[in-house]
């Protein structure tokens, strides 16, 4: 599959859409740059690439960030304004939302966009994961509102591109409001290039906690850029699966 831009550039983000329903075509892949967002379907019907506009989209790997809801995907940039495009459109377009607002928090430099129900949430956080603040969007409004927990009592799963919110049962019976962070050091700027490549690993902490609240490493997983051991990378991607089975 070619790259779908006239020129390589590392500085992407990049998202399936979720499964189609019975008798609909199949996923979108979404590939997203300064501006640009590319989408196809991958696999046997594969027929190229089709590119949109996004006007004034910024990439930046740790405040901006991609989310599908459906088939139709969301983008915030650092400024906090958000693109949508409904790619099951026949004629898709990106719409655009000044959505800004002022930082809570001048610590809290972190971007991360996650589907619930059906709703699009924004959590930011500081660079050590010790305050979380939560909100969720109201796109006829133009607003991201303050909200004190995940809608439905979900426990949130965060990372670049691996964003989730799922039932406490699926979080190995975890509180509702908990957050687990992915540290993922061969594509985020929280450690130096030399740290590059070396394990990822999670963070536990809780929405509204109180700052100084105690943050638990719950799980060190040997897992380096572009490769995935044979035990599996078992609580992120099944998270069924207790995070503590596969270090004991």
């Amino acid at each position: 599959m070619a790259w779908p831009f006239a020129r390589w550039n590392a500085r992407f983000h990049a998202v399936l859409t979720s499964s189609p329903a019975a008798g609909e075509a199949g996923c979108f892949l979404v590939v997203v740059a300064d501006r640009l967002l590319a989408f196809c379907r991958p696999g046997a019907d594969f027929q190229g690439w089709e590119t949109l506009r996004a006007p004034g989209f910024r990439h930046h790997a740790a405040l901006s960030d991609v989310v599908a809801v459906g088939a139709t995907v969301y983008l915030v940039d650092e400024r906090r304004r958000l693109w949508r495009a409904d790619l099951a459109d026949e004629n898709p377009k990106v719409q655009r939302r000044d959505t800004g607002f002022a930082l809570p928090s001048l610590e809290l430099r972190r971007h991360y966009l996650v589907e619930s129900l059906g709703h699009v949430l924004l959590v930011l956080s500081d660079e050590r994961h010790n305050r979380v603040a939560l909100y969720k969007l109201n796109w006829d409004a133009r607003a991201w509102l303050p909200i004190a927990a995940c809608p439905g009592e979900r426990v949130l799963l965060l990372g670049r591109g691996c964003s989730a919110a799922v039932p406490p049962s699926s979080a190995a019976g975890r509180a509702p409001g908990t957050v687990l962070f992915a540290h993922q050091p061969s594509t985020l700027p929280d450690v130096d290039v030399a740290a590059r490549g070396q394990a990822w690993f999670w963070s536990e902490s809780r929405v509204g906690a109180a700052p100084g609240d105690l943050l638990v490493l719950k799980k060190t997983v040997p897992h380096r850029h572009g490769e995935f051991p044979a035990d599996g990378d078992s609580f992120w991607f099944f998270p069924a699966v207790d995070p503590d089975e596969n270090a004991r």
